[in-house]
């Protein structure tokens, strides 16, 4: 009996070994071979007895799993440590197809997202292409007004009517009629060759706008200027554009404040004739003007932001401004960011003006456009650069670059560095010497500062001021972080508005004039001193000095007195108004000047005024120490009054300086100063009028070479914002 239990034993030895020793289960990789007679459901035992307290089991310390079967007397026992390992393998496993269907369902989002952003693209660069319309129908009229001021009425009628429909539907045939029969003229005379009359004729077919819009501007010029302006159409790589997103707080007319304003339009405007996509980004105002918006529309969905760990709701509009495309950014802040009469001048700037930053370059991301360049103005969007390059760049917008405008280095935003982290910004990292922290007040962070400091390129009004700006006396405590940056700064002229500023078709003039027919100045200037009830003389030859102060003009009252009472000494009248400027205070100040009858100061809000008093002046005074705004020498030139200007940080480094001793004339536009002292600006002022009085027969020539000069926005200055740009990209 003993020896019959002893080979039973013997045999469920054997059978543990084959069935639950090395290779598990079955015998796999261990030899062992399950019996034919296995075909009963097998009872698991766990044979797990942790102790008491323990959080799980180690590896190491696994136990085993004993298996028996009832009935045939078959046990074995597994190694629970595979059985954990091959579970983790699973898990792991799913795991992983888990997270590639979450990343194949992200990348399905944002190709919807992408999807979305090229309709919106499509969609806004279709809206520009109805403006273009818009903008053939103002340069056509434009032209004919000049053309009645030529004594061409018929031709330039003709031209009005073809062009007077409704801008929203307009598609003007004649014009590629009109072009391609000049085309074949200029080819059957030689002036084309076959090749190149065959790529202006794809133009043609294209409706290339750039191509019409050459042609609408020279239609009346010789053949050989118009193929040369058009054949430079054909050079694929100047007719590269680039992508340029404005983000600012001001755009002329529809959130009008400034000078700023309207410097904006302008560019913009003068870009998009030069072939590059633009886009301007605003704050919804509630008091803008949305009735100068072409096909407003509210974009059927809500943009979130986080701002002071706080989600807000907004909502976008978008539409066009002179076939501009432009966003506008609506906030539902419940502070009412920019529910108010005003655009500025609140305690809480910083904060609606950050957010509207924040809220922008969100709006970027969201549909994915990166431009070449983000262009920002003034403190009010130079928060746009440190969150640029801190949040966004790695987010797939790290081809963009950016610049920063400043028409006033006065106002920089100086703030408590713990506010930078409502916007997501960490205080600890900015709020450094070499970054955000104010030079002079280091306990506060700059905003301006920060602007710069991220900035790629920092334009400023004149290269004069760029340049005077790294000195400690004009720099506004800033001198030392501008010198440090000063390789990225450049000054820029700004162009004039031809729209706005034209003797030719300005309808604020008694009698219009132009460089050909100067009659009506003459009549100009007899109608202000009847206005004014100044003192008349027959023949109208007492000069007349005019001298206009825009809302933004800065200048040393000690000037205007000064330069009253040297007009009165040398026999001539003197003329002044301030426009929207009450910080200047002129006339209660000036009340002892007003009581000489050849003297008016005048305070004003009438802009039509200002246009009557520069067309009526034979010299325009201009003494402002800094003129972001008004640009008063070049209206000066344009509307053929001699400037007498100041030289210093102005824009008025257009005016070549006559030359008495020489008698150069050939180039020469004006009279400047140089000295802040009333002194100097009384000498130039002095020769002005003596020249006009000994030179008489000169001083038309004067006159020519002012009114010949070309101010525009489309040449010098369009083309250096041009070449800032490029720089930035081909770094």
């Amino acid at each position: 009996m003993t020896s019959a239990m002893q080979q039973m034993a013997a045999a469920n030895f054997k059978w543990n070994v084959g069935v639950g020793g090395v290779g598990g289960v079955g015998g796999v990789g261990g030899g062992g071979v399950i019996p034919t007679s296995c075909s009963r459901r097998h009872r698991v035992v766990c044979c797990l007895q942790p102790s008491v307290g323990d959080l799980g089991t180690s590896e190491e310390t696994l136990p085993e799993i004993s298996i028996s079967t009832k009935g045939d007397g078959i046990g074995g026992r597994v190694d629970l440590k595979q059985l954990m390992t091959e579970a983790e393998q699973n898990i792991l496993h799913i795991n992983r197809g888990r997270v590639l269907a979450l990343e194949k369902l992200q990348k399905v989002e944002r190709e919807k997202d992408l999807l979305g952003a090229r309709v919106a693209q499509l969609k806004a660069a279709n809206e520009a292409s109805m403006a273009e319309c818009d903008l053939l129908r103002q340069k056509a009229k434009q032209l004919e007004l000049s053309r009645l001021v030529s004594g061409h009425q018929e031709r330039a009628a003709e031209l009005l009517k073809r062009f007077n429909v409704n801008r929203k539907t307009y598609d003007p045939p004649s014009i590629w009629s009109d072009l391609l029969l000049r085309i074949d003229a200029m080819t059957l005379t030689g002036i084309l060759q076959i090749e190149q009359a065959a790529c202006l004729r794809k133009l043609v077919w294209a409706r290339d706008a750039q191509t019409a819009d050459v042609f609408v501007d020279l239609a009346d010029r010789a053949d050989t200027e118009l193929a040369a302006r058009l054949l430079s159409m054909t050079n694929e790589s100047r007719r590269r554009g680039l992508h340029i997103v404005h983000i600012c707080t001001e755009m002329a007319p529809v959130a009008q404040s400034g000078s700023v304003s309207f410097y904006i339009t302008n560019l913009c405007k003068a870009l998009r004739r030069k072939g590059h996509l633009v886009e301007v980004i605003l704050p919804k105002y509630s008091s803008m003007d949305l009735s100068a918006v072409d096909n407003l529309q509210e974009v059927k969905t809500d943009l979130y932001i986080n701002f002071g760990d706080q989600w807000y709701k907004n909502r976008i509009w978008t539409g066009t401004v002179y076939g501009i495309a432009v966003t506008l950014l609506e906030s539902y802040h419940p502070d009412q960011f920019f529910a108010r009469e005003e655009f500025y001048d609140y305690k809480d700037d910083f904060e609606r003006f950050t957010y509207f930053c924040k809220l922008s370059l969100e709006y970027l991301l969201k549909l994915g456009k990166q431009a070449d360049i983000l262009h920002l103005h003034n403190w009010q969007t130079a928060a746009v650069a440190p969150m640029f390059w801190e949040q966004y760049a790695h987010q797939g917008l790290q081809d963009t670059r950016l610049v920063l405008t400043c028409h006033d280095f006065k106002y920089q935003c100086l703030r408590d560095p713990a506010k930078l982290s409502i916007m997501g910004l960490n205080p600890g990292k900015l709020d450094r010497p070499d970054r955000l922290q104010d030079d002079s007040e280091p306990c506060f962070v700059n905003m301006l500062k920060g602007g710069i400091v991220y900035s790629n390129k920092v334009t400023t009004v004149s290269p004069t001021y760029a340049a005077d700006l790294l000195t400690e006396q004009f720099g506004y405590d800033m001198h030392v972080a501008l010198n440090t940056h000063k390789n990225k700064f450049i000054g820029i002229y700004n162009g004039l508005d031809d729209t706005l500023w034209d003797p030719a078709v300005d309808s604020a003039l008694p009698e219009t004039y132009s460089l050909e027919t100067m009659a009506g100045k003459s009549t100009c200037k007899a109608k202000l001193r009847q206005e004014l009830g100044l003192p008349m003389d027959l023949d109208n030859s007492v000069p007349l000095v005019g001298c206009i102060l825009f809302e933004n003009s800065e200048v040393d009252l000690d000037l205007i007195r000064a330069a009253s009472k040297c007009a009165v000494g040398e026999a001539a009248q003197f003329v002044c108004a301030v426009h929207n400027n009450s910080e200047l205070g002129i006339r209660p100040i000036d009340k002892q000047i007003d009581t000489d009858p050849d003297v008016r100061i005048l305070d004003s809000s009438d802009l039509a005024l200002l246009h009557r008093i520069v067309a009526a002046s034979d010299i325009l005074f201009c003494p402002d120490v800094f003129e972001p705004a008004g640009q008063s020498a070049m209206i000066a030139m344009r509307y053929g009054a001699v400037p007498v200007a100041r030289q210093v940080r102005g824009i008025t480094g257009c005016i070549t300086d006559v030359d008495e001793k020489q008698h150069k004339l050939s180039q020469a536009t004006g009279f400047s100063f140089y000295d802040p002292h009333a002194s100097d600006a009384t000498r130039s002022l002095r020769n002005a009028i003596h020249y006009l009085k000994r030179h008489p027969q000169q001083w038309p020539t004067l006159i020519r070479n002012c009114m010949s000069k070309d101010l525009s926005w489309d040449t010098n200055c369009v083309e250096s914002y041009e070449a800032a740009y490029w720089s930035l990209l081909r770094a």
